[in-house]
C-alpha cells in the first residue's frame, strides 16, 4: 500500500530541487562575463574584444544626455548571439534632472555558433549619417565552444 507521507514527501524534495536548480540557473544569469560601460560625454572611439562560451553573455551600459537627439544603436544584427536593448533609463531617477544623462543596456548572449564578429555600437542621431556618430564602441566577440 502507498504511504500517503512518502508520497508528500517525495514531492515535496522534488519541488524543492526543481527551485535549487532553477536559482542556481538565475543567479548565473545574473552575473555577465564582462560588463562594459561607455560614457556618452566627448568624442571618441572605445574598443573591447571579449571571448565567451556558448550561453555566456556580456552587459554593455552605454550612457547619454537625455534630450539631445542622440541615442545609442548596434548597427547591425550578430550572427553569433542574441541583443536585447532596455531603456533608456534615468541614471539618476532621484534628481529628475531635465537632460540628465540616461542609459541603454544591452544584454549580449552567445549562441552555440564558434566564431568572431565586431559588434559596433554608435551614439548618433537618427535623421544624420552614421559618420557623424558622437562616440562609438566596437566589441570584438570570440565565441569558443568547449
Amino acid at each position: 500500500m502507498i504511504n500517503c507521507r512518502q508520497v508528500i514527501r517525495q514531492v515535496a524534495l522534488m519541488l524543492l530541487l526543481a527551485c535549487v536548480l532553477q536559482g542556481v540557473a538565475f543567479a548565473k544569469e545574473l552575473n555577465p562575463k564582462v560588463t562594459v560601460r561607455v560614457d556618452g560625454m566627448g568624442q571618441g572611439s572605445t574598443e573591447v574584444a571579449v571571448d565567451l562560451l556558448p550561453g555566456e553573455y556580456i552587459r554593455v551600459e552605454l550612457t547619454a544626455a537625455s534630450g539631445t537627439g542622440y541615442e545609442w544603436k548596434l548597427l547591425e544584427e550578430s550572427k553569433l548571439a542574441t541583443v536585447e536593448k532596455s531603456g533608456p533609463e534615468q541614471v539618476y531617477p532621484e534628481k529628475n534632472l531635465s537632460g540628465g544623462p540616461n542609459r541603454v543596456i544591452f544584454t549580449v548572449k552567445a549562441l552555440e555558433a564558434s566564431g568572431t564578429e565586431n559588434l559596433q555600437f554608435v551614439l548618433a542621431r537618427p535623421w544624420e549619417d552614421i559618420k557623424m556618430a558622437a562616440k562609438k564602441l566596437s566589441i570584438k566577440m570570440t565565441v569558443n565552444r568547449p
